[in-house]
């Protein structure tokens, strides 16, 4: 049954990681001294150097395989350990995401100062995708408790 409400999980997250693929990561402000309050206020696009994932071939492969993957789980609802295998899968997927994004943010010279919205895709995409497994574990539980009543 694709009208399950892991198969909407499964589709937030691989909307959200198709979005990840094109929207700016972190940015850097480059020149501006001060505290953080003032260059807040003096911000200045112009300075600013955005990452936007597609620029980054390990990232935007990652989240591409993220998005198809989630798309492929969500038709495959017969087999329920199989979907739920396949969540594990998708889970270490955006774990290894993350550990792209923040390999980046270390080694890049020039460490973010401000993160921008983008940065959390990824932690909200692992969200959904534990919420989809938790959802499915609990279906197969009421098949396998069914069953038990036969």
């Amino acid at each position: 049954m694709i009208q399950r409400i892991q198969s909407i999980y499964l589709l937030l997250a691989a909307i959200i990681s198709i979005v990840l693929i094109f929207v700016p990561l972190p940015y850097v402000i480059s020149g501006i001294a001060g505290s953080a309050f003032d260059e807040a206020l003096q911000f200045d696009f112009g300075k600013a150097k955005l990452l936007h994932v597609i620029e980054s071939i390990p990232m935007a492969v990652t989240a591409g395989v993220i998005a198809l993957v989630s798309i492929i789980n969500i038709f495959l609802f017969r087999n329920r350990t199989l979907q739920n295998n396949i969540c594990n899968l998708n889970l270490l997927l955006v774990l290894v995401l993350m550990g792209i994004g923040i390999y980046w943010a270390v080694s890049d010279t020039t460490f973010p100062d401000y993160p921008f919205y983008g940065t959390l895709l990824p932690v909200v995409a692992y969200f959904f995708i534990a919420l989809a497994k938790k959802n499915i574990m609990h279906d197969d539980w009421l098949v396998k408790s069914s069953d038990r009543l036969r």
